[in-house]
């Protein structure tokens, strides 16, 4: 879930623009920690869905992938916005990251 559902953090995206999910826990919201991407994809809708009661969503072609634990991605994204939800990465990178969790594929 990006932003609780709410439309800001996915109206920021574009289409084409990767997705790296970041998963806390197993299950939400009393999983066991994980601390793990568990999956990736990528934005292929042009807008937000939904309304302010239901939550909004965005499409894309995501893929669950064997997971990558946060200790291997340290270097590649800067850890004190995770808690944040949805953060932009510069072009570097992004794809340092998106090369770190896609080798695990």
């Amino acid at each position: 879930m990006v932003g609780t559902g709410k439309r800001p953090a996915l109206a920021c995206l574009a289409t084409g623009d990767r997705i790296v999910v970041y998963s806390p826990r197993t299950d939400h919201p009393e999983g066991d920690p994980l601390s793990a991407v568990t999956a990736v994809g990528t934005v292929t809708g042009d807008q937000p869905i939904g309304d302010e009661s239901a939550g909004f969503t965005r499409a894309a072609a995501m893929t669950g992938i064997e997971p990558v634990p946060l200790e291997r991605i340290r270097r590649q994204l800067p850890l004190p916005l995770l808690r944040f939800g949805c953060i932009a990465l510069s072009d570097s990178q992004g794809d340092e990251l998106w090369a770190v969790v896609t080798a695990a594929e």
